[in-house]
C-alpha cells in the first residue's frame, strides 16, 4: 500500500540496466503506480531517459538514479485527472512541489550526463541534500528565491567552475549547508550573496583530541582550486 491506497512501487527489476529509456506506466494491472522506490534505477549505466507519471504520489528520497552516470533526462508526462501533480520536470530536470496544500518547490534530482549551464528556476525555494551530487555542469544560476541549499548539494561537482547567485529586493536570507560545495575542484573563485544567513567554513576540527583537516564540515572542503571566497555587503559575514 502506498498512503493507505494499493498500489505499486517502481523497484529494481531483472536486466534493467540493459535499458537507454524507460517509461513507467501510470497504472498497471488495474491498480495506480504510485511510487518509485530507494535505488530503483541504480548504476543502470546505459540509461539515458526516464519516463514518469505525473500521478506519482512520492520518489523516494533514497535517490532511485545514483549511479546512473549517463542520465540526461528525468522527464513527467501528463495525466488525465491529475492537475496539480507532486512531480513536474522542466529541460529534464526533476522537481517537487510537496505534498501540502501549498506549493513549496524545490528540486528533486539533476541528472548526471546534463552539462553546460544550468539555470535554476525562480521559483525554486531549496535545493536538497546531493541534488547535483556528481553533476557534469560548468556553470548553475541559483535564483533569490532559494533559501535553503542542502548538505552536499553540489558535492563531486568536478567540472563546475562558476556558481553565480542572483539578487533581487525582498529577498529571503539563505542557509548554506555542511560540504555543500565538497571536491568542486575546479571552482576558483566564489561571490555570496548579501543575504547569507549561515554557512559552516570550518577548516579543522578535533578528533579524539587530534586537529584534523579532513572531512571537516566547511562547505567548500576539498575545492582544492579555490582562492577566493567573496560576500556581497550587507551580511554578516
Amino acid at each position: 500500500k502506498v498512503a493507505g491506497v494499493d498500489a505499486y512501487i517502481v523497484t529494481a527489476g531483472p536486466q534493467i540496466a540493459l535499458l537507454d529509456e524507460i517509461t513507467i506506466p501510470a497504472t498497471y494491472n488495474g491498480l495506480p503506480v504510485s511510487m518509485v522506490g530507494g535505488n530503483a534505477f541504480m548504476d543502470c549505466t546505459s540509461l539515458r531517459v526516464i519516463n514518469l507519471p505525473a500521478s506519482l504520489y512520492q520518489i523516494s528520497i533514497i535517490s532511485p538514479f545514483g549511479g546512473c552516470t549517463k542520465l540526461e533526462a528525468v522527464n513527467v508526462y501528463p495525466v488525465d485527472g491529475i492537475n496539480n501533480p507532486r512531480y513536474w520536470s522542466e529541460n529534464g530536470v526533476l522537481y517537487d512541489n510537496g505534498t501540502g496544500t501549498v506549493a513549496q518547490p524545490k528540486m528533486q534530482f539533476l541528472p548526471m550526463a546534463k552539462t553546460g549551464v544550468y539555470h535554476i528556476p525562480n521559483v525554486i525555494t531549496e535545493i536538497p541534500e546531493r541534488t547535483f551530487a556528481g553533476a557534469q555542469l560548468t556553470k548553475v544560476i541559483i535564483p533569490s528565491s532559494v533559501t535553503k541549499i542542502g548538505n552536499e548539494a553540489f558535492v563531486g561537482c568536478e567540472k563546475l567552475t562558476s556558481v553565480v547567485f542572483e539578487s533581487d529586493p525582498g529577498e529571503k536570507p539563505l542557509i548554506i549547508g555542511t560540504r555543500a560545495f565538497k571536491d568542486c575542484k575546479a571552482l576558483e573563485k566564489i561571490v555570496l550573496p548579501a543575504r547569507l544567513e549561515s554557512i559552516n567554513l570550518t577548516k579543522y576540527m578535533f578528533i579524539n583530541g587530534e586537529i584534523s583537516t579532513t572531512d571537516t564540515q566547511n562547505s567548500f572542503a576539498g575545492c582544492d582550486s579555490l582562492t577566493s571566497i567573496t560576500v556581497a555587503p550587507g551580511s554578516n559575514y
